[in-house]
């Protein structure tokens, strides 16, 4: 890595400024080195369970699919007909697209962005809009009662 981008970052543990070494970066302050493994600098904070937390999680719902056939046969069997499927921060609405062309269901999007909202709206064919529901919600504070949905699914949201 060089150093203009080393200049970007900082410590994920204490915040203080990394400095560029041979193979890794290591924090000015903590001490703490961030090593560059297979062209990827590993800026994960020291105490986490796993080199690699989507193996971990991917691991664990492995596990929870396999003692919960019946959730993992309506995940894994498509997209639901009916009921009513939130897409968590849509932004442009790709997911949306396709849950509208193959589902008979209601959709709600959601997105902190009222503006990228508004343009999907308009792009979203008027035969489904009784059936789509667009909403600006911050993910830090979603407005739904707990229990309320059917399914929730997210696609490239941060």
């Amino acid at each position: 890595m060089d150093g203009l981008v080393a200049e970007l970052l900082a410590c994920p543990d204490c915040r203080l400024a990394l400095v560029a070494q041979e193979g890794a970066l290591r924090c000015s302050g903590c001490g703490a080195a961030y090593p560059e493994k297979d062209g990827v600098v590993l800026l994960l904070p020291r105490g986490g369970r796993t080199e690699d937390p989507w193996q971990e999680t991917a691991t664990q719902l492995d596990g929870y699919l396999g003692s919960h056939p019946e959730t993992a046969r309506r995940l894994l069997d498509g997209p639901p007909d009916t009921g009513m499927t939130v897409d968590f921060a849509c932004g442009t609405g790709t997911l949306i697209e396709d849950l509208l062309a193959g589902t008979h269901g209601r959709i709600i999007g959601t997105d902190i962005s009222p503006r990228v909202l508004r343009r999907l709206c308009r792009r979203c064919p008027p035969a489904h809009g009784s059936r789509l529901d667009l909403l600006a919600v911050d993910a830090r504070r979603m407005a739904f009662r707990h229990g309320s949905l059917d399914r929730l699914t997210t696609f490239e949201s941060l």
